[in-house]
């Protein structure tokens, strides 16, 4: 039961922004709309992760956790190897 309160309430709490926000001016049902849209497409993907196991979600944590990891280490590697100097050689030329 109150599962499906809560439901109700993030749904209407996305149409409610979606009212008040107007992602398109002059036309707040469009984003009204969009809102319950967002907002029906946010509990099915809900329905859907109740029926994977814990441990699939503690690896998908983890998955998650160290691509991060990586991908942060890897742009600080690109970013200090795109800041050296071209020519640091004073000697060369």
């Amino acid at each position: 039961m109150w599962l499906v309160l809560f439901r109700i309430f993030v749904l209407g709490v996305l149409a409610h922004a979606g009212w008040v926000y107007t992602p398109f001016p002059g036309r707040p049902a469009v984003g009204l709309a969009l809102g319950v849209l967002l907002g029906a497409c946010l509990i099915t993907v809900e329905m859907g992760a109740r029926r994977v196991p814990g441990h699939y979600m503690v690896g998908a944590l983890v998955g998650g956790v160290t691509g991060l990891i990586g991908a942060r280490l890897l742009w600080g590697a690109l970013d200090a190897w795109t800041s050296w100097p071209v020519n640091s050689c004073t000697r060369c030329s």
